[in-house]
């Protein structure tokens, strides 16, 4: 490596030996100079030795999931922590990447702020150099142009680093495992720029397990945001690229899988569920086509979770007692499963026992009052009694369980308490998902049913702006068509006739389009009911 530090005043070289007074800006210049080297180095040893795959993807979750949206300075001695993190957050994925091959989080909290600075400088820099068809020329860039300390000197530093092509291969493939597992902890957004950033390092040379993957994860990633039909296509595109090119036999069950099971989740949250049934069962035909005689560790965890996927959509189809036999064959699996699957799991049983409930109340064939009730209580209200810290997205599941529950029993006190603090930790998110933004016009749809008629309407109201605002491209669902049914009761009630008949007709049109949705507990089932009790007639005629 070669550093030429050439001080320029006035566009002439000049000898800081006969000018003594830039002496101090010239050796301010080394220094930094010295200091973006020392990065380098460290950065260079990283894509050579990186650090353990778990303790980097720590690092990049460390950098995404905390104090986000933070706008102070790092010179902010009060805040330098917080600066810091905000500051990597501003980084380029790949440069996150390689921080976090190089340093730890206590490292980054410990540089001294001059070489805190030059990891900045760095960062925008980082590339992968050499000619794109000779790997053997592939490698990292660094490159420093236009330096102007305080306006005086002008340095040019260019550091070339060439690695032997399956020292490369070996550390983008690496890369791009840290990358996938960093990114299931991340916001969405930052999730798929991570993804975007192993795309662009796999380059063609990844395995097909890593494309698999990748794939998956995008495909994931995009539904959370939202995005239904950009998961989808991620999808179809990889399975029609890898079918044109080597063929999908020889992809494995875990390959096939996850990409079925993630295709039948954006057609449940579609309610197109014969279209999720056929994917969910196309793991199947993943399973004979490679082969299988024994299950893995993460091959039972595909299983589960397509127990737990064919759980859900039973649930959506109402199907209540089916799904209760899946969510709870997931609860008594003996092999471990994640503390979040665990608590999903036992949110959505705990739904689906209220259902149950309801059910057997209605047709009087329950042998104990509340039986359903009582375990959905014992289910869920524990790990709610023993929370600590802020309420965390596993979290915020077993609440809306628990105030759901508090609302059956009649208990609305302690469900408004719950469903206020609710209102006030979805109102804070940053970026809430497509199952934060469900739970989040849950909770309206939750305080309308025990609040007085005047909030009533406002929290349905609410309800009705929410699902317009989280899904603008989508046509008013199921949901929308109940919600203007009790609207439309409360302007009756007030002697708003006309507004009211307005609102019925239009609900009765939405509801007749489209089939009975269950993604909310009672919203096609005693909700629905509710209100056509409050009319006095299954049909729904307004009077006046």
């Amino acid at each position: 490596m070669v550093v030429s530090v050439q001080p320029f005043i006035d566009g002439g070289e000049v000898d800081i030996l006969r000018h003594p007074q830039h002496c101090a800006e010239a050796r301010n210049a080394v220094n930094r100079l010295l200091d973006e080297i020392e990065i380098v180095q460290n950065l260079w040893d990283a894509a050579r030795a990186p650090r353990p795959p778990r303790s980097r993807a720590q690092f990049i979750r460390y950098v995404f999931e905390r104090e986000r949206g933070f706008k102070g300075t790092f010179n902010a001695p009060q805040d330098r922590q917080r600066a810091r993190k905000a500051a990597l957050q501003r980084m380029d994925s790949l440069s996150v990447a390689l921080c976090a091959a190089a340093y730890t989080e206590a490292s980054i909290q410990n540089m001294s702020d001059a070489l805190f600075r030059a990891l900045l400088a760095c960062s925008g820099r980082i590339g992968f150099a050499g000619d794109p068809d000779d790997g053997a020329h592939r490698g990292l860039s660094v490159t420093w142009m236009e330096f102007l300390p305080d306006g005086f000197l002008k340095s040019i530093l260019s550091v070339s680093v060439i690695a032997e092509n399956t020292c490369h291969d070996r550390f983008i493939q690496d890369l791009a495992e840290v990358l996938l597992d960093a990114g299931k902890n991340v916001p969405a957004s930052d999730r798929l720029c991570l993804l975007d950033t192993a795309t662009r390092a796999l380059d063609g040379h990844g395995v097909v397990r890593l494309r698999a993957r990748l794939a998956h994860q995008k495909s994931v990633a995009l539904r959370l945001t939202g995005d239904l039909p950009g998961s989808d296509r991620e999808i179809s595109a990889f399975l029609r690229h890898e079918g044109s090119q080597n063929g999908l036999d020889g992809l494995s069950y875990n390959q096939l899988g996850w990409l079925h099971l993630s295709s039948a989740n954006n057609h449940l949250f579609q309610s197109k569920f014969s279209h999720a049934h056929e994917e969910a069962k196309k793991l199947k035909l993943a399973a004979s086509v490679s082969g299988l005689t024994r299950l893995s560790g993460s091959q039972f965890e595909l299983l589960w979770d397509q127990i737990y996927c064919v759980g859900r959509i039973m649930r959506g189809e109402g199907r209540f007692d089916d799904a209760k036999l899946c969510f709870e064959s997931c609860l008594q699996t003996p092999t471990d499963i994640s503390r979040s699957k665990l608590t999903v799991v036992k949110s959505a049983l705990g739904d689906v026992y209220c259902e149950l409930d309801y059910d057997c109340r209605s047709n009087a064939d329950s042998a104990a009052p509340h039986f359903y009730l009582n375990r959905a209580r014992e289910l869920v209200g524990p790990d709610v009694e023993a929370r600590r810290g802020p309420v965390t997205k596993g979290m915020r599941r077993l609440l809306l369980s628990v105030s759901e529950i508090e609302i059956r029993e009649g208990r609305h006190s302690h469900a408004n308490t719950l469903l206020l603090e609710l209102l006030t930790t979805y109102a804070a998110l940053r970026e809430p998902d497509i199952v934060d933004r469900l739970g989040h016009v849950r909770t309206r749809i939750a305080l309308a049913r025990i609040t007085s008629q005047f909030e009533a309407e406002t929290h349905w109201q609410e309800a009705l702006r929410l699902n317009a605002f989280y899904n603008p491209a989508e046509e008013e669902v199921y949901t929308c068509g109940v919600i203007y049914l009790h609207l439309s009761h409360i302007r009756h009630v007030r002697g708003d006739f006309f507004s009211a008949a307005s609102m019925f007709n239009h609900g009765m049109n939405i509801i007749s389009k489209k089939r009975p949705n269950h993604l909310i507990p009672g919203i096609g089932t005693y909700i629905f009911d509710e209100i056509c009790q409050k009319w006095g007639t299954t049909h729904l005629i307004p009077h006046g």
